[in-house]
């Protein structure tokens, strides 16, 4: 009997972590503090700002959550280059995106530190 209400709440654990929305959390081991979705595990950095991570989550809840977080941003457009602006952290998310694997799913993060000020350049 208590194996199968362990194996009960190991499933329904599973299950929430994978399919339900979670909300974010501030990741501390990329070069400038980022904000990723709960259950994300840091994998590297690569050419100073573009990060990778591995999640327990499904692709769709992922997307989901992804685009969740970078709504909550001051949208900023220059020369027809969207970004996302988290003045909590003062960086700037230029690209984002999630790789479908197995078991788990990738996802990446560009950024740049501060605000998007490169429009405001005369010349």
């Amino acid at each position: 009997m208590k194996v199968k209400k362990l194996v009960i709440i190991i499933v329904f654990l599973f299950c929430f972590i994978r399919f339900v929305p979670t909300g974010f959390m501030v990741n501390r081991k990329t070069i400038h503090e980022i904000e990723t979705p709960f259950f994300s595990f840091f994998n590297d950095e690569c050419c100073m700002f573009m990060s990778s991570f591995t999640s327990l989550k499904s692709y769709a809840t992922l997307k989901f959550d992804l685009n969740n977080m970078v709504r909550r941003y001051e949208k900023v457009t220059c020369d027809d280059k969207v970004y996302y602006y988290d003045k909590d952290n003062d960086v700037s998310i230029f690209d984002y995106g999630v790789e479908f694997g197995l078991p788990f799913n990738k996802f990446y993060i560009g950024y740049i530190p501060g605000y998007p000020d490169v429009c405001n350049v005369e010349s």
